[in-house]
C-alpha cells in the first residue's frame, strides 16, 4: 500500500478504484489468495521514494524521512490511523490469511 497514491495531498485520502484495500483483500479471501501486504509507510526502493508522499518532504524539508524523528512519527500515526481500520479481516486464521510487512 503506498501512502503515495492513498494520500496524494496532505489530508487529502482516496481508496477508489484500484486504490480499494478493502474490497481487494475481500475479493483476495473469497478466491482463496494469501495476501502479503506491504502496508507501508515505506513500501520498496523500486518506487519513488519507496511511497512516502513527496508533500511530506515539500511541506517539511528538514523531517528526516525512515527514522524516529517525531515530525516522521507524527505522519506516520496519522498513516496509520487511516489504514489500520481498513486492514480489518480474519487475519492468520485457515480461511483467510494477510502476512503484514511494515518497515520505516
Amino acid at each position: 500500500m503506498q501512502w503515495n497514491l492513498h494520500e496524494p495531498h496532505h489530508g487529502n485520502f482516496t481508496f477508489a478504484d484500484n486504490l480499494d484495500v478493502e474490497a481487494f483483500l475481500e475479493e483476495a479471501h473469497a478466491l482463496g489468495f494469501v495476501v502479503l501486504l506491504r502496508a507501508g509507510p515505506y513500501v520498496c526502493g523500486e518506487v519513488n521514494s519507496g511511497g512516502l508522499p513527496f508533500w511530506l518532504k515539500q511541506q517539511h524539508p528538514d523531517v528526516k524521512l525512515r527514522t524516529d524523528d517525531p515530525k516522521f512519527i507524527q505522519y506516520v500515526d496519522k498513516w496509520w490511523k487511516v489504514m489500520l481500520p481498513k486492514l480489518k479481516v480474519k487475519w492468520f486464521t485457515v480461511e483467510s490469511l494477510v502476512a503484514i510487512f511494515s518497515h520505516i
